[in-house]
């Protein structure tokens, strides 16, 4: 009997353990799929807006702007409008009106336009179904209580209709975390969601889905790239957009479900330092990256704003203010200005910022000379990880920048994969970096193949950019490194390897140091020293240095000097001690690799022709080694100035007045004296 007790309660304590097992595993597998199993979505509508804490807080001056863009602006014709991509603007615009005000008449323009926008044809174009969903979340949501039942089920099947052909793109279920088409269907088709979650129960399942893959997946994935400092990886004319989305996004969340996103994503913050050192002093972004425009707009000011309220940030609020000033604002940020808006976040001059900024996990570095007025900036790149959609091969290159743009990056975003962009403006020889040409070396992505223009290579396996978090740790994207070697008050340090950016073939390294001098004796400015270790795998494989400008510079010696109206640049070559320095470009050659010109696909105009440049510098050794290094001195300054700090070759390295650089035993060293 004893033995047969023994057995029987193993036997139980087995089954019983087993069952904990179980249950356990169900716990944390359940939880970490979703937290949206308990998840409380709000009962009653609005869900996207928090109407009744506006109605208490909302500013007059936004409110009665709005309404004037609603009372004039609308053309008579609706689907003129809609034919212009304008119907999420003011379907949104004359939604929250009548919300706040229950006046007929913002409903009645409202339900005309939504009926415009059921009846009008649809495009394949996942942009134009965004906007349209958008547009019908915000109208269901915002005008719920004067809907009859047969207008409720007609925009609730459009919504659940807008859902499906988003998932049907394959954006939604999705194993890809890093592009703009799926981040943005995923919060769009979140609004959708939210709006008909209990009215359509089926949506359910899919908000689950969605904020996995936005809570889990986007999120963890923008936190890495932020890191410390706020970086991003889509540049300055992308980034924006993505940061506006997920502000969007936390701000629908917190008010659909009471949970605030905004606490636990603390990196939202950082990102607008990286917007705020992406501006020089004329408001215009570096044009690193796909780069449409330059110039600042609505949604900056709209994301500083969010940005200044949420985080108590007075240096975001102090920005949007400023911007604002200098721009009237438009129907979509005077939307945004009423719900996000916050004045009693107090403004704090961003003077009290420092100079430097590092942006490590993008490896971005930006140096300012002040805040004040007109003042050089230089931007610094060698991005650790390999991205491919909207980024270039750019690796170790910079830009300079004091009253208009001096060393620029060139060419021009013409149409996202055309000749030009696939050729020229996304390559290496489009940036001030340096190439290495290998004649047999062949650039070819998804079965095509393209000029080869001695630049960085293209990455295809184990696919053609990292797309979730695990991905951004794989060593088969790691193409760079960065390091502040020193940052004090008399000068910055950084250096760059980009290696790995080049094919092994032909590259055994490429480090560049970038030295920002902010104190030089006899001068007002700082002065900048870019130092390149090269080797390449063969000593015949030419490698060029390369400078590019807007206009022609003249070059006399070992001097060139670069001229941008009311902006000059001087460039002293120290090494290699035998150097050529060949002048390209001029008209039919601006954009021109591997022997031939890739011209723009749209019409010049004057304003795309000083934006992408036509000139370059190429220097080189006069007779190719193994191992080459070039050393250059660059001096920003007034246009018309005369005098410029002395500038002298040594042995070891070049004196700047009372600065001596030197590289020996692998080391650059800087003292002063």
């Amino acid at each position: 009997m004893t033995g047969y007790t023994d057995r029987t309660e193993l036997t139980l304590l087995k089954k019983g353990i087993s069952v904990l097992y179980a249950c356990a595993l169900l716990f944390f597998y359940f939880g970490a799929i979703s937290t949206a199993f308990c998840l409380e979505v709000k009962s009653t509508h609005p869900r996207l807006v928090d109407i009744a804490s506006l109605k208490k807080t909302q500013d007059k001056r936004n409110l009665n702007l709005l309404k004037r863009k609603g009372i004039y602006y609308l053309p008579a014709d609706e689907e003129m409008l809609i034919e212009r991509g304008n119907e999420k603007t003011f379907i949104r615009l004359y939604s929250l009106l009548y919300a706040l005000e229950g006046t007929e008449r913002y409903l009645e323009k409202a339900k005309r336009l939504v009926e415009a926008l059921i009846n009008a044809p649809e495009t394949k174009d996942d942009q134009h179904i965004r906007n349209r969903l958008q547009a019908l979340s915000y109208y269901y949501d915002l005008c719920f209580e004067t809907l009859n039942v047969d207008n409720k089920r007609k925009v609730e099947g459009e919504i659940l209709r807008h859902i499906k052909r988003l998932d049907e793109y394959r954006l939604l279920r999705t194993d890809r975390f890093a592009g703009g088409h799926h981040h943005y269907a995923n919060i769009t088709a979140l609004m959708g969601s939210l709006a008909v979650y209990y009215e359509q129960p089926s949506v359910q399942e899919t908000v689950k889905l969605l904020e996995n893959n936005l809570k889990q997946e986007f999120q963890p994935f923008y936190r890495y790239l932020a890191g410390e400092d706020g970086g991003f990886h889509m540049w300055w004319e992308y980034s924006r957009y993505y940061i506006l989305s997920q502000l969007e996004f936390c701000a629908i969340w917190k008010n659909a479900t009471g949970e605030d996103l905004f606490k636990t994503n603390k990196w939202i913050d950082k990102t607008f330092y990286f917007l705020l050192y992406g501006l020089r002093d004329d408001l215009t972004y570096w044009a690193t990256g796909d780069n449409h425009s330059w110039t600042t707009k609505s949604t900056d000011r709209m994301a500083f704003r969010k940005i200044a309220a949420e985080y108590d940030n007075g240096y975001a609020q102090y920005m949007a203010i400023r911007l604002a000033r200098s721009k009237w604002p438009k129907s979509v940020e005077l939307f945004f200005n009423l719900l996000w808006e916050d004045k009693s976040v107090e403004a704090k001059p961003i003077k009290d910022l420092p100079l430097v900024k590092e942006f490590k996990k993008v490896g971005v570095y930006v140096f300012r000379e002040g805040w004040k007025g007109e003042s050089v900036t230089a931007l610094f790149k060698c991005t650790p990880i390999y991205f491919f959609n909207h980024s270039h091969r750019d690796a170790n290159s910079f830009e300079v920048w004091y009253r208009e743009n001096l060393a620029i990056d060139s060419g021009y975003y013409d149409e996202y994969g055309s000749e030009h962009w696939w050729n020229y403006y996304i390559r290496s020889i489009a940036h001030n970096t340096v190439l290495i040409y290998d004649p047999a070396e062949e650039f070819t992505v998804r079965g095509r193949k393209f000029s080869n223009d001695g630049g960085q290579r293209f990455i295809e396996k184990p696919q053609d950019q990292p797309f979730n978090v695990k991905d951004l740790e794989k060593d088969a994207f790691r193409t760079g490194e960065t390091e502040m070697l020193e940052n004090n008050d008399y000068y910055t340090l950084v250096s760059g390897d980009a290696t790995r950016a080049y094919s092994d073939n032909k590259c055994e390294l490429f480090k560049r140091y970038f030295l920002w001098l902010k104190r030089v004796r006899n001068w007002k400015h700082p002065v900048i020293v870019v130092f390149d270790r090269v080797i390449s795998t063969k000593p015949e494989f030419e490698k060029v240095w390369m400078l590019h400008t807007q206009n022609k510079p003249k070059i006399k010696d070992n001097l060139i000097s670069v001229f941008n109206k009311r902006g000059k640049m001087w460039c002293y070559v120290i090494q290699p001690h035998e150097f050529e320095i060949n002048l390209a470009g001029g008209k039919g050659h601006e954009f021109e690799a591997d022997g031939k010109n890739y011209e723009l696909c749209l019409r010049r105009t004057k304003r795309i022709m000083e934006r992408a440049g036509s000139w370059r510098i190429e220097l080189k050794e006069k007779t190719p080694h193994k191992e080459t290094r070039f050393l250059n001195v660059l001096i920003p300054t007034e246009r018309f100035s005369l005098t410029a700090p002395e500038v002298k070759a040594t042995e070891d390295g070049v004196r700047i007045e009372n600065w001596h650089v030197s590289f020996s035993d692998g080391v650059l060293k800087v003292v002063q004296g």
